[in-house]
């Protein structure tokens, strides 16, 4: 079983702690951003739209760090995260702007762009809108757990 647990701090960063079978697999923190925690941002991306991305790369065992051994579909989910948490810090989710933003993302890359239908984009609106507010809910020092379905 693999679960991420978001912490919410009275700090500058929140705690994210990776654990598969009950063991740490990695620690680090997120910067607030006024938004759900980045991290989460791509725990739901990743598991709603089956994209392998950062999360699967922590669990397969590489170490969080900028210089990540990253391919292209590890860059198509950070693309769509970038997307969704500009959305999120304008306040307004929209489909076409999502679908727009990663493919411009995704060229500035060179990496492959994928089609969302309108089905997925809510599917992923639904799921963030309830991370969002359990986090705006969360009091400080306690955690928000997301189970990893992969």
């Amino acid at each position: 079983m693999k679960a991420i647990r978001f912490t919410k701090t009275n700090r500058k960063m929140d705690v994210v702690e990776y654990e598969a079978d009950g063991k740490l697999v990695a620690r680090l923190e997120n910067p607030k951003q006024g938004i759900i925690p980045h991290d989460l941002v791509h725990a739901i991306i990743e598991s709603t739209l089956g994209v392998r991305g950062f999360t699967d790369l922590i669990f397969d065992g590489q170490k969080p760090e900028f210089a990540m051994k990253v391919d292209g579909e590890a860059w198509l989910a950070e693309s769509m995260v970038e997307a969704i948490q500009g959305m999120l810090w304008s306040g307004t989710l929209d489909h076409k702007q999502f679908t727009d933003w990663v493919a411009t993302i995704c060229s500035q890359r060179n990496v492959p762009s994928v089609e969302i239908s309108a089905e997925e984009f809510f599917e992923l609106e639904l799921k963030i809108d309830e991370m969002t507010q359990k986090w705006k809910c969360l009091e400080v020092d306690s955690a928000l757990e997301f189970a990893w379905p992969k």
